[in-house]
């Protein structure tokens, strides 16, 4: 019998005792992908485990079956929040949860608007456990400027059509330019202690947001109003800062894949498993690693 075919037959049959849930399973998996909105009762969940063909298989034909169910071409977007919802396969028991999470991980891509120092990518790589780190499959990584900064740019491209006033767009660009290079080594020190904690910076590609290049939005501005043209420098300007950021992480990225470590970071990665034994959880010790990386610098 066809693999699919097969996987279909099985998930649906593992299910008869709970036909709403069967119903969906089988939707989503003409569709190959599961609505987000959609979990199973604990109910269901215990029948379909108890009634299922599907854990009698072998391992690798049950392997065969999770990567058709949970594979997809799309790139899966994490929320804002850093906390994305879980396949509903995933949650049906224990065992399929063991056998298929780093399937779902290895087999996808993945995009994240990281946020400032990376405030959003960070709780969402600490959540996985490190062997699911070391298997993720691709994330494209992006950062929009915080809201402080946006606040001060918009300032910026006021004060850059005062041309008289000079002193002013030297204070305000002095106090981006320093809270930028604030963000970027901020999320150095982020991206090289998860990478300690089991990241492969490799899987990471940092890309502005995106948008047309600061080339074209220059060529954009020329037939504006002018009150049309303080938004247009505004949006400019982000896309400079963003570009700035992304060269900068790409360089972090190269250092690392190098082996351009310091040594309080050698010493961190031989560290980390004694802190583990020592019963540290990997937020506790990437709170540590940033401290010491912070302290360092100071």
């Amino acid at each position: 019998m066809h693999a699919t075919t097969y996987a279909h037959s099985l998930l649906n049959s593992s299910a008869n005792a709970a036909k709403p849930a069967a119903m969906t399973i089988d939707n989503a998996m003409r569709k190959k992908t599961v609505p987000a909105s959609y979990s199973m009762s604990k109910h269901a969940k215990r029948e379909m485990k108890q009634d299922s063909r599907l854990l009698d298989l072998p391992p690798e034909l049950r392997n065969n079956i999770y990567t058709y169910a949970l594979a997809t071409d799309d790139v899966i977007q994490i929320p804002a929040s850093g906390k994305p919802t879980r396949p509903p396969l995933l949650q049906v028991c224990q065992q399929i949860t063991d056998d298929a999470t780093l399937l779902y991980y290895s087999c996808n891509s993945f995009n994240i608007s990281a946020g400032k120092r990376l405030k959003i990518f960070r709780p969402w790589i600490l959540s996985l456990e490190e062997k699911e780190r070391k298997c993720l499959g691709p994330v494209t990584v992006t950062r929009d400027v915080s809201g402080k900064t946006a606040t001060m740019v918009a300032e910026l491209t006021t004060a850059i059509q005062q041309t008289e006033n000079r002193e002013k767009q030297a204070e305000v660009l002095g106090v981006v330019r320093q809270r930028e290079l604030e963000d970027v080594h901020a999320s150095h020190q982020v991206l090289t202690a998860l990478s300690v904690l089991g990241l492969d910076p490799e899987r990471v590609h940092f890309d502005p947001p995106p948008g047309p290049d600061a080339r074209t939005m220059i060529a954009q501005m020329f037939p504006l109003q002018v009150e049309k043209l303080d938004e247009a420098l505004l949006r400019y300007v982000e896309r400079l800062l963003n570009g700035l950021w992304v060269d900068f992480m790409r360089r972090n990225k190269a250092g690392l894949l190098s082996g351009n470590h310091d040594s309080s970071v050698r010493l961190s990665c031989e560290s980390v498993a004694g802190l583990r034994s020592e019963g540290y959880t990997d937020r506790e010790i990437f709170g540590r690693l940033t401290r010491v990386r912070r302290e360092g610098v100071e």
